[in-house]
């Protein structure tokens, strides 16, 4: 049965009852409570309410987004305004066995875990959802008390809190009775405050679509997991998810149904994972997951669980389906003995190499990631000081074509580089995936499109009428402020014919919308600039690339040219894809040209435009002009070479074992068809 309790105002000798609308109110006493020295109720009564005003009337509590400074103050308002209270304070559920303070006033006593227990007041206010009052008539006092002070007579617990966040206010009185005297509904008053608190602070702490927990809150519960996880010598599992194809869904249909496709999604995740497992929103299509007390292997078959249910199609509001993929980035402490801001980036990391190897997996974080990590990490501090101190610069490669012996060099191909800080200069190589990171793409590539115009006027100016190359990453590419950075680039230079500028973008490179990249080309191509193919044959769809991108100029790339000296079959290759280029009307490159035979073969077999260590280094702008004033082809070229019964040319002899016939130009084309289709 319900016990009364009394109102503002009125004490049991008023005669009238009025019993809490929301909760019970259980005693844990055997006995009478006993007499007490006399007090003011009334003037406790006010005690408490003008703690309550203060509170509420501080700016300092207005202003807070969270629960810390509200809470906190109340406690301390009680604790130190009134007489009768010894200590008050909250703790909060950290876990399924434990509660832990977050604010303790009036007392020395820093900190509280409180173990659950069937008779514990904490838990039963939980459970029961009660206000529980303990008094020291008979019962003995909880083992959490201990050290709470000698003096405390009844302890009062107030549940509140959210469904997934248990949170209880504790006050310790020095009078048995005192709750009954002054009235539960003051301190009730506390906890629908410490309840809105909560509330405020769940919405700053939680995400409005799928109102799952947001990044912040997820990087606190991290924290509370991992503390967790080494004092107790569980496993905590980390992981990051991020959808496959979510931004074709959401350019497809739109918005709303991208938001619709999010919520369906993290539900299906949330399925997968248990009561005690944790899932947030960190931000766009990507979701951070947190998994108590599980062993690397478990982690694996959830995460494969997961990936297995979201490749089932998700049928739309709107009536649309979609299907996409996820892709998992995992780690797990105490294996990986690092900060929680470094378990959530290695995770990120983990993240990164799924989507590398092809997406629709999960991968776990290793120390060769953790190594490739901090390198790129390097790359990255190195790529941001270098573009804020003004440290990157280009070198020039000659480009020459050996059917015009007279003026044989028409372009170069602008090359970055940059110095360190003890102004030593270094290749791009050692700035890994900066030049397509995100952050740098479009920087590096507006800057690529302004010196090249300018070093193009500048030759100009000096009767040199040369080509520029330039490479553009695919993130710049595809970025939708791509075209108006070429138009601009090009109208700061009025004097320099688009033609002389030319656009390569890399073969082998990812493009996750190649419509959008086609469009932008095709876009640079009505400007009147070239457009080039590099790295031509490295990729999985060289032949489609050159169907349907508006590509002038392809580059073979110079892995090609390695062996074509030893191995014919490398030879035959570069042939057939001259032979296919020549149909197509498209100019073919060869780079990385080291040696003279090499140069000698590429003649032979109808690739007559070069580019490599042979003709000539990278070099600084300033040293073309001159350079290309001395240059001259090698006469050697063009001497005549014993031919066979058909016309073409006998290849330089190989050793022995690897000597093959290389066949007629026809079979050299369609061997090309046949190998790159």
């Amino acid at each position: 049965m319900d016990r009364p309790f009394h109102g503002p105002g009125r004490s049991p000798r008023d005669g009238a009852v009025v019993r809490a609308p929301a909760m019970r109110t259980v005693r844990l006493m055997t006995e009478d409570i006993p007499a007490t020295p006399v007090w003011d109720v009334e003037a406790e009564r006010q005690v408490i309410l003008r703690v309550l005003l203060q509170t509420l009337a501080d700016p300092g509590v207005a202003r807070d987004t969270g629960d810390t400074q509200l809470l906190t103050s109340v406690c301390h308002g009680l604790a130190h305004s009134s007489a009768l209270v010894a200590w008050c304070g909250y703790c909060v559920r950290t876990d399924r066995d434990h509660f832990e303070s977050r604010c303790l006033a009036g007392t020395a006593k820093k900190r509280l875990r409180i173990r659950k227990e069937a008779a514990d007041p904490v838990w039963r206010a939980v459970q029961e959802q009660t206000v529980v009052v303990w008094g020291l008539a008979g019962d003995l006092p909880p083992t959490w008390m201990a050290g709470l002070g000698p003096d405390v007579r009844e302890v009062a617990c107030f549940p509140f809190g959210q469904p997934d966040r248990d949170v209880v206010g504790i006050i310790g009185v020095r009078h048995a009775g005192y709750f009954e005297r002054v009235g539960l509904m003051y301190f009730l008053t506390f906890s629908h405050v410490g309840r809105l608190a909560l509330q405020l602070h769940d919405q700053a702490l939680r995400d409005p679509l799928t109102h799952l927990p947001n990044r912040r809150l997820f990087l606190e519960r991290l924290a509370q997991a991992r503390n967790k996880s080494r004092r107790d010598g569980r496993f905590l599992g980390i992981a990051i998810l991020d959808f496959d194809g979510f931004k074709e869904v959401n350019d497809r249909f739109g918005h709303m149904a991208g938001d619709d496709l999010l919520c369906q999604a993290a539900q299906r995740v949330r399925r997968t994972l248990r009561a005690d497992d944790m899932l947030a929103r960190l931000g766009g299509d990507e979701f951070g997951l947190l998994l108590w007390d599980i062993h690397a292997r478990d982690l694996d078959q959830v995460c494969e669980r997961m990936l297995r249910d979201l490749r089932q199609p998700f049928r739309l509001a709107n009536g649309d389906a979609a299907v996409i993929s996820a892709s998992i980035g995992i780690t797990c402490y105490p294996s990986d003995m690092s900060s929680p801001a470094s378990l959530l980036r290695h995770a990120d990391t983990a993240l990164y190499e799924a989507k590398r190897q092809g997406r629709d997996q999960h991968q776990a974080h290793t120390r060769t990631l953790r190594a490739r990590a901090e390198c790129h990490g390097a790359a990255h501090e190195h790529m941001t000081q270098a573009l804020f101190d003004r440290r990157l610069l280009f070198h020039y490669q000659p480009l020459v074509r050996l059917t015009h012996p007279e003026r044989p060099v028409f372009g170069v191909e602008a090359l970055l580089r940059w110095r360190d800080k003890e102004g030593r200069l270094h290749t791009a190589g050692g700035l890994g995936d900066s030049l397509d990171h995100p952050r740098f793409a479009r920087d590096i590539g507006r800057l690529a499109l302004e010196r090249a115009l300018s070093q193009a006027a500048s030759w100009q100016i000096q009767n040199l009428a040369l080509r520029v190359s330039i490479n553009i990453s695919p993130c710049h590419l595809l970025d939708r402020r791509f075209c108006a950075d070429v138009e601009d680039a090009l109208a700061r230079h009025p004097d320099v014919s688009p033609q002389r500028l030319e656009i390569e973008v890399t073969e082998g490179a990812p493009l996750p919308d190649f419509e959008r990249a086609r469009a932008a080309l095709e876009h640079c191509a009505r400007l009147g600039i070239r457009i080039g193919l590099d790295d031509f044959g490295t990729g999985h769809a060289s032949l489609s690339y050159l169907q349907r991108f508006p590509a002038q100029t392809i580059k073979i790339d110079r892995s090609f040219l390695r062996d074509i000296v030893a191995n014919p079959r490398d030879l035959a290759i570069i042939g057939g894809i001259v032979a296919t280029a020549r149909t197509l009307g498209v100019d073919v490159v060869a780079e990385g040209v080291e040696h003279p035979e090499q140069a000698q073969l590429l003649k032979d077999v109808g690739c007559e435009r070069m580019q490599g260590y042979w003709v000539a280094e990278p070099m600084p702008p300033e040293d073309i002009p001159g350079w290309v004033a001395r240059y001259h082809l090698p006469m050697s070229l063009f001497a005549s070479r014993r031919r066979g019964k058909t016309g073409a040319p006998f290849p330089v002899q190989a050793p022995e074992s690897d000597r093959h016939t290389v066949r007629p130009a026809t079979v050299i084309t369609g061997f090309l068809a046949e190998d790159f289709s």
